[in-house]
């Protein structure tokens, strides 16, 4: 499995957009940065089709690291969705560990991962810094 790696850096969207690493051969996965770009579900489709395909074998774990400081509505949408999708893999049989990083002052951010966890039922690991 080949690994996805998007870090865009142009004049007009320094910052807007989060730098993902994840990689097919460890089944680590991380999102770091912002992400609040006009174009959330464009950004976001070659994600959701990296994780559809490794979500293919269960044999294998994923381990997803969350490191967003700030995302839009849109990007939460999308979080969602990539939740869902773990959930779905981890029914099915695959090993899943989650890890979202967020600022202990940050209230609002502590509100959306619960209600990310008590909407899809993912077991998340809640980490403050």
């Amino acid at each position: 499995m080949k690994n996805l790696h998007i870090d865009i850096r142009v004049e007009d969207q320094i910052n807007t957009t989060p730098l993902i690493n994840f990689d097919g051969t460890t089944g680590i996965c991380e999102i770091s940065g912002e992400s609040y770009m006009d174009n959330t579900f464009e950004f976001f489709d070659p994600i959701f089709r990296w994780l559809m395909d490794y979500a293919e074998d269960v044999s294998r774990s994923l381990k997803f690291i969350c490191k967003l400081d700030y995302y839009n509505t849109g990007t939460s949408g999308c979080l969602y969705t990539i939740m869902e999708t773990l959930k779905d893999f981890e029914t099915r049989g695959g090993k899943v560990d989650i890890e979202w990083y967020y600022n202990k002052d940050d209230v609002d951010m502590e509100e959306d991962i619960q209600d990310v966890i008590h909407e899809t039922g993912v077991k998340i690991r809640m980490i403050t810094y």
